[in-house]
């Protein structure tokens, strides 16, 4: 199963972060939007292939080289 972090960030070259959280309902609450808000823009930039405010980002679940000494 992949782990996820949801994120806005900026609309530019940079895409620094402004907001991180580990759900899209989280994300939301926190920026005072509609969850389907967030959903929907991160679904619609992708299906077009589109720059979006809000990203979902896969930070995966592999054990660093350290955690499997």
């Amino acid at each position: 199963m992949a782990d996820y972090v949801y994120m806005k960030i900026t609309r530019d070259e940079y895409e620094l972060p402004l907001a991180v959280a580990d759900s899209a309902a989280e994300l939301s609450r926190m920026l005072g939007l509609s969850v389907n808000t967030v959903r929907n823009a991160i679904g619609n930039a992708r299906r077009r292939v589109g720059q979006s405010q809000y990203i979902r980002v896969d930070v995966g679940t592999e054990e660093s080289e350290w955690e499997k000494q």
